[in-house]
């Protein structure tokens, strides 16, 4: 008999014993580590698209305020040019857009 012969001959022996009940708690367990496993996989997923989205949707906003901020003309003596409402709406956004990029935090 090869070393092969003699490894399957014990596996299919370690396989056909009757210990069913046993591993019974050990298979159950891990049945539910799998589902759990399977469920938090399908969550993830779920979470990273929904930061995708939130994070496409604010860079799309901002940039329309940047353009926003860009278009109007300049006066050259007015102390609140950098506080026009398209730029305080851009720092906002911006603010909104850095606290959403915590794809670590969960709601």
């Amino acid at each position: 008999m090869t070393p092969d012969d003699e490894l399957d001959h014990r596996l299919g022996a370690l396989l056909r014993s009757d210990g069913g009940l046993e591993e019974q708690p050990f298979v159950s367990q891990l049945t539910q580590r799998l589902i759990a496993e399977e469920r938090l996989a399908r969550a993830r997923r779920a979470a990273w698209l929904r930061f995708a989205t939130e994070a496409s949707a604010s860079a799309a906003i901002l940039c329309a305020f940047v353009l926003l901020g860009r278009l109007g003309p300049l006066s050259a003596g007015s102390a609140f040019q950098a506080l026009s409402p398209a730029t305080a709406a851009i720092l906002l956004l911006g603010l909104w857009f850095a606290v959403e990029l915590r794809p670590a935090a969960g709601r």
